[in-house]
């Protein structure tokens, strides 16, 4: 209830401007994220490593995303919670998410784009990789607006968090070429590749035995491979969702930018990487691409009012659709607000587990070792 209440808030919010209301409604997100106590199945992975395995003194700790470990040898070395080194990265993100919706010309109607796409399950789940997101939006607005040095920068903060995120130095090649001549062949070619490294990625994993990789990439992509793409993320099984983002890219390309071309790409990048989870996982810093066209649209002279409203109606089913998914319905279900728990006192984690691991055996998901 209290994430729909924040959707329907942000959605009357969006047609306003006031940079006073954007600031109370992220001071609201923050409540939100911050307090999700053992809110989903990341949480209480990342709760387990938190107390039972994180060591400062193990290189492998700062070998891969050192600046969520960062965040967790602050707070364990003050002897908190680890819902604190939740309620850090949500600070960052949400300090993120306000610099980029006032950076834009209409700040709440972005405000509810990031949310509405990102607010269930990257935000509030998937934190790691939702602190990356936020860096990575600031990095492409950076690069729309020539400032390649900032650029770089905010890409490589976002790689602290997810290792993933220094794909998106790529970025700045693509819009390069996008911006000269001939963008719509370029923009074919890029959707060819995009098809290409998608079952590309499929073939090296089903084969990662044979080919000889192991260790910790191997792991982890194999973790992936278990994970069907078409069943991970905001868009996971909506294909007329997904083609009215398709439309409304296509739409922007009339202003010939290369923001608009890069935005048509990623839009269809995110059927593609469908195939495979780990391209899905890719694919979330497109949105900051995605974003551009949504807001070309909601400014387009011609139909504003119809064009404000359908953008907002598309953005509420981007955010309340995974709710159709009864894994994630059970986090929904089941919010604990830690600052409230602390007076009213917190669930037990033990039975909490137990109830997440249920639901993941009962819709055939092996997620849960012990």
């Amino acid at each position: 209830m209290e994430y729909m209440f924040l959707c329907v808030v942000l959605a009357l919010s969006s047609f306003s401007n006031s940079r006073l209301l954007c600031k109370f409604n992220t001071f609201l997100i923050f409540i939100f994220l911050s307090g999700a106590y053992s809110y989903g199945y990341d949480w209480i992975r990342y709760r387990e490593y938190y107390e039972f395995v994180f060591s400062p003194y193990d290189y492998s700790t700062w070998l891969y995303e050192p600046g969520f470990s960062m965040i967790l040898l602050l707070t364990k070395s003050l002897s908190l919670d680890y819902q604190w080194a939740v309620a850090l990265t949500s600070l960052i993100l949400c300090f993120n998410i306000y610099r980029y919706s006032i950076s834009k010309i209409n700040v709440n109607f972005c405000l509810l784009f990031v949310f509405s796409v990102f607010g269930f399950m990257e935000f509030a789940e998937q934190i790691r990789q939702g602190v990356a997101i936020s860096f990575v939006l600031l990095a492409v607005n950076f690069l729309i607006n020539k400032n390649k040095g900032k650029f770089y920068l905010y890409v490589f903060y976002a790689s602290m968090f997810h290792a993933s995120a220094i794909i998106c130095l790529l970025f700045a090649y693509m819009i390069k070429l996008l911006e000269r001549k001939n963008p719509a062949l370029k923009l074919i070619a890029f959707i060819l590749a995009g098809f290409i490294t998608v079952w590309g990625f499929k073939i090296l994993i089903n084969y990662i035995d044979v080919i000889g990789i192991n260790g910790f990439i191997a792991t982890k992509l194999k973790g992936y491979a278990e994970s069907d793409g078409s069943d991970s993320g905001i868009l996971s099984s909506g294909l007329l969702l997904n083609l009215s983002v398709i439309i409304i890219a296509l739409l922007s390309i009339q202003s010939k930018s290369g923001k608009y071309y890069a935005s048509v790409f990623f839009s269809l990048f995110v059927i593609q990487s469908k195939v495979v989870s780990i391209a899905y996982r890719f694919s979330y810093y497109g949105y900051a691409f995605i974003y551009e066209s949504f807001e070309w649209l909601y400014n387009a002279n011609k139909g504003r009012s119809f064009n404000r409203i359908l953008m907002v109606l598309v953005l509420l089913v981007f955010a309340f659709k995974p709710l159709i998914n009864p894994v994630y319905r059970a986090m929904f279900d089941d919010y604990n607000s830690y600052w409230l728990g602390l007076i009213n006192g917190l669930p037990d984690i033990n039975n909490v587990r137990m109830e997440r691991c249920n639901t993941l055996i009962n819709n055939g998901i092996q997620y849960c070792s012990h």
